[in-house]
C-alpha cells in the first residue's frame, strides 16, 4: 500500500454482521476500507498481522461491556491507531469507562449517528495517515542528513590525504610514527629476548619487559604503548586485571592475553579488551607466529588513528555545523518516535 493510503483501513468488531456490511457501504465512497471481526481472537489476530488506522469496537461483543476488554487488550497491541467504541444503550458509565481504557469517542448505534459515526471515522483515518507520512518524511529526512553528512566527511578525507601528499607526507600513515612500542608482560624472559632479536631483524619495532602485573602497570603510566602481550599467569596480579587497567589507560593500545605451549599442548593467542575475547592464534607453537601477526595488528593502529585524524580535522573545521546537527537530529527523533 503506498505511503499516503497507510492508515485508511479499519477493522470493525461486532458480533453484528450487518453493522460492519452497513459501514463498508457508507465509507466506500471515501477510499476507506473496512475489515471484520466477530470475536476478540479474531480481531487480535488481524491486529496482529497489519496495521489499521482506526478499529471500531461494539462494547457487547461477545457480551455485555466485553468490548471494554478488548480495548484494553487492542491498545498495547496497536497503540498508533485511534480506538472508537459502539454502544446500543444510552449509559454515561459505559461511555466514561471507553475513554478511560483508552478509546478515543464512544458513539451510540443509532441511525441519526450514522452521519456523525462515518465522519468520525473519515477524520481520524486522515489524520492517522497525515501522521505516519510525516513520521515517514521525518525518518526519509533523517536518512538523507546522515548520507549527507557521511559523503561530506568522505569528501574531507580525500582533502587531508591531498594536503599530506602535496606536503610529501606518506598517506599511508596516519600517525606518521616510525616505531612501534610492544610490551610483553611474562615473568620468563625466553619469549621476550626472542621477540627482541625478531624486532631488531625487522626493524621499526620496540620490545620491552615486564615481569609483573605491578611492573606492567607502571610503564603503562609511563610511556606510550602499541600493543601488550600479557600472559595468562602472572605472579602478582589476575591477567585480566593487568588488561583492563592498561586499557583504560590506553584506550587505543592493542592487548593480547597468551598461553604457552607446553609439551605436547599448543599455546593460544587472543585479543582481549577486558570486556570480550576474540581468538587470533589457535595454536600457538613459536613466538614467530605472534610477530608475524604484528604486521596485521600495525596495520589496525594505523587504521584507527588515520580514523582519529580524519574526524579530529573535520571536527575542527566545522564544529557549529556539527552542533547545528547534533541539534537537529535530536528534534527529528522526537518528531518521529520509534
Amino acid at each position: 500500500m503506498a505511503d499516503e493510503q497507510r492508515g485508511s483501513e479499519v477493522l470493525v468488531v461486532d458480533k453484528d454482521e450487518r453493522v460492519t456490511a452497513g459501514l463498508t457501504r457508507v465509507l466506500a465512497d471515501a477510499g476507506v476500507s473496512v475489515t471484520s471481526a466477530v470475536s476478540h481472537e479474531e480481531a487480535l489476530a488481524q491486529l496482529h498481522s497489519k496495521f489499521f488506522g482506526v478499529v471500531v469496537i461494539d462494547i457487547d461483543t461477545p457480551e455485555a461491556t466485553q468490548g471494554l476488554d478488548l480495548l484494553m487488550m487492542a491498545k498495547p497491541e496497536a497503540p498508533a491507531s485511534t480506538f472508537i467504541m459502539l454502544t446500543g444503550r444510552k449509559s454515561f458509565e459505559v461511555a466514561v469507562a471507553s475513554y478511560r481504557a483508552g478509546a478515543a469517542d464512544c458513539i451510540l448505534k443509532a441511525s441519526d449517528q450514522l452521519d456523525y459515526l462515518r465522519r468520525r471515522i473519515i477524520d481520524a483515518t486522515r489524520e492517522v495517515a497525515r501522521e505516519r507520512n510525516l513520521s515517514s518524511f521525518v525518518r526519509e529526512l533523517g536518512d538523507a542528513h546522515e548520507e549527507f553528512l557521511k559523503r561530506l566527511m568522505e569528501s574531507e578525507r580525500h582533502l587531508v590525504d591531498l594536503r599530506d601528499s602535496v606536503a610529501g607526507r606518506d598517506t599511508s600513515r596516519a600517525d606518521f610514527e616510525t616505531e612501534y612500542v610492544v610490551l610483553i608482560v611474562d615473568p620468563d624472559t625466553a619469549l621476550y629476548e626472542e621477540m627482541k632479536a625478531a624486532a631488531a631483524e625487522k626493524g621499526g619495532w620496540i620490545v620491552k619487559h615486564a615481569t609483573t602485573g605491578g611492573e606492567a602497570l607502571d610503564r603503562g603510566g609511563r610511556g606510550r604503548l602499541h600493543i601488550a602481550l600479557v600472559r595468562d599467569q602472572l605472579p602478582d596480579l589476575p591477567a585480566s586485571m593487568v588488561i583492563r587497567a592498561l586499557k583504560e589507560a590506553a584506550p587505543e593500545m592493542i592487548t593480547i592475553e597468551f598461553v604457552l605451549p607446553t609439551p605436547g599442548q599448543p599455546g593460544r593467542a587472543s585479543l582481549n579488551d577486558g570486556t570480550r575475547t576474540l581468538p587470533l592464534i589457535a595454536e600457538l607453537t613459536a613466538s614467530r607466529q605472534l610477530f608475524e601477526r604484528f604486521g596485521e595488528l600495525r596495520e589496525a593502529f594505523v587504521a584507527k588513528g588515520r580514523e582519529r585524524r580524519y574526524l579530529q580535522a573535520f571536527r575542527d573545521k566545522h564544529y557549529e555545523f556539527l552542533r547545528k546537527y547534533a541539534d537537529l537530529k535530536k528534534r527529528l527523533a522526537r518528531l518521529a518516535p520509534e
